[in-house]
């Protein structure tokens, strides 16, 4: 997703660029390789259309299911990091 950001007032020529990248087959063979190629798919996506690399941010916001208090569940994460 490409967009010119909205002023209120005059003109500008800033926008964003939103992309993202994950393979579920990776995701279910490893978590922790799943998480690495979805910032790399998500990049290259970028870089394809026009982006700066140097000027990404990630947020990785929808990456994991909501946590909680259930143990069971950062137990994802913790492999992930883990490997």
């Amino acid at each position: 997703m490409v967009a010119k950001i909205p002023v209120l007032k005059g003109e500008t020529s800033t926008g964003t660029i939103m992309t993202f990248g994950y393979d579920p087959e990776v995701g279910k063979w490893s978590t922790f390789h799943g998480g690495m190629y979805s910032v790399i798919d998500s990049i290259a996506r970028m870089v394809a259309i026009g982006g700066d690399y140097r000027k990404a941010r990630f947020s990785m916001q929808e990456y994991f299911e909501k946590l909680g208090v259930a143990p069971e569940k950062w137990g994802k994460p913790f492999s992930s990091l883990l490997g």
